[in-house]
């Protein structure tokens, strides 16, 4: 039968000559050198969504000491009005029973170009009625303007006359734009900005799984300036600095105990649900669905319908010194580091993640990266052989889903089609979720009822990826790098 063999091998090469075509071997395993590309455009994204301004309108943080970082690329609109009060683009406050801030009638009409309409109210202390344009804004913003620059159009569309308010000032960020009243109405200002420009970070951000993981994450690469001021920040608001549950993938928190993922109350890991730091001039903090769902029932969740957490907790237990094969109860159930990496793989999707717990096709960038991490340490410490095919293919999807140095996006529409948007602010930025390494910008079900528990956005535009994301899958693919060559292993389990 040999001889039958290799002449169907031989026929089969001549086909694919004779058609001009060459057999595709699907790679599996990045190299170093896709791997540190991957790391270096993160890089560039991470320090650019950096919050340490701490002068005037431009204020983001108390002091010099202090950095916190944004939760993505914004429009941070904000007004301040003739009577002092400040209302920022999706600050989570009420005038009277609606949000300080709406957003309205979104579009795009180019790749480049974002258009959408903002409205800010107001609510008289005397009458108590509730004005919905004290201004109302028609934004156009034009990614593209030039080589270096974006253009940021804004007409004034209505003004309320609401007896208490006679003028309010218009800001990007801290910059002045210009004063509005009953008189503007219809007149236009445009501004050019730099794309890069950290004015264009959101006013929101979160110490938990924000600073805390801007914390590690520069402490592991050797940047111990922003280190520093990340935890004196966490310091200074009450936390302590890696008492966060992406902690085990840094190696950090070991001196924890082993269920400390799962930890509720005022000084556990999900602390900003219990304080709330004041809004400054151009920064406020981000309030998570985890906080309006309550923090004891959204742990319940991540222990039997989630498994990023779980994924999590047998990564503290390796680090703690467990058995892979040691069974260990959770507060939920007893299971083993290796067996939650079984359970894990069944939420494979080949080959391009693990899934999101909302939807069965698109992959969640959290969960997966915590999966490498998982995978990559019993693979390659461990010998796991299943452990390290897994590990070898999910480092490989993680090099994917990235916004290149095009500053172009490929995403994946509500109807399946695909739509090429440019947004160089996210250059670097992985993605929160894709579907075959596309951008996912349609919702299932599940998570349009999840979203209802977030805070409002500061714009409707895309919001390819954020910190949490960026920051855990760099981590991932530097644990792997460290495992598979030897390279980046600074703060690796």
């Amino acid at each position: 039968m040999q001889p039958i063999r290799i002449s169907l091998a031989l026929l089969a090469a001549s086909i694919l000559l004779a058609a001009n075509l060459v057999p595709v071997l699907a790679q599996t395993k990045p190299t170093h050198s896709e791997i540190q590309d991957a790391l270096n455009l993160a890089d560039i994204y991470i320090r650019s969504t950096v919050k340490q301004l701490a002068s005037n309108q431009y204020q983001e943080v108390v002091n010099t000491n202090q950095a916190v970082i944004a939760e993505y690329p914004s429009i941070p609109l904000k007004v301040v009005h003739s009577n002092g009060v400040i209302i920022r683009a999706g600050e989570d406050t009420k005038q009277g029973s609606y949000a300080s801030t709406y957003l309205e009638n979104p579009s795009e009409p180019s790749s480049t170009v974002f258009k959408y309409d903002i409205g800010f109210r107001y609510r008289n202390t005397v009458t108590g009625l509730v004005y919905h344009n004290v201004p109302k804004l028609q934004i156009t913003i034009n990614y593209n303007y030039n080589s270096t620059s974006s253009s940021i159009t804004i007409k004034h569309l209505a003004w309320d006359n609401t007896g208490q308010i006679s003028y309010t000032d218009l800001y990007l960020h801290g910059v002045y734009i210009a004063r509005l009243n009953a008189n503007t109405v219809n007149q236009t200002y445009t501004l050019t900005i730099d794309k890069n420009s950290p004015l264009l970070n959101s006013f929101r951000y979160i110490e938990r799984h924000g600073v805390q993981l801007a914390y590690q994450y520069f402490s592991a690469v050797g940047d111990t300036t922003l280190a520093n001021k990340m935890k004196q920040r966490l310091i200074d608001r009450g936390y302590q600095a890696g008492k966060d549950i992406y902690a085990p993938m840094f190696k950090d928190g070991t001196s924890y105990a082993s269920n400390f993922v799962y930890e509720s109350g005022s000084n556990g890991v999900y602390r900003d649900c219990y304080e709330e730091p004041s809004m400054l001039p151009s920064s406020y903090q981000y309030h998570s669905k985890v906080c309006t769902i309550g923090v004891d029932t959204y742990i319940v969740f991540s222990r039997s319908n989630d498994w990023l957490v779980p994924t999590l907790w047998a990564i503290h237990l390796l680090n703690r010194g467990v058995n892979p094969d040691t069974p260990m109860f959770d507060g939920y159930q007893t299971w083993s580091p290796r067996q939650v990496a079984r359970h894990v793989e069944t939420k494979w999707l080949a080959d391009y993640g693990i899934k999101s717990p909302w939807s069965d096709s698109h992959a969640s960038g959290v969960r997966t990266a915590a999966f490498l991490v998982l995978e990559t340490l019993l693979g390659y410490k461990y010998g796991d052989n299943t452990s390290k095919q897994y590990a070898d293919k999910a480092a490989y999807a993680l090099t994917k889903p990235q916004v290149k140095g095009s500053g172009y996006i490929t995403r994946e529409n509500e109807d399946g089609s695909t739509s090429t948007l440019y947004r160089p602010k996210y250059t670097g930025a992985f993605y929160t979720a894709w579907n075959g390494f596309n951008y996912v910008a349609k919702k299932s079900i599940l998570q349009q009822l999840s979203d209802m528990f977030s805070q409002p956005d500061e714009h409707p535009d895309i919001k390819a990826g954020n910190a949490e994301s960026t920051i855990t899958i760099a981590q991932a693919l530097r644990v792997y790098d460290c495992y598979a060559y030897s390279y980046n292993c600074t703060r690796v389990p």
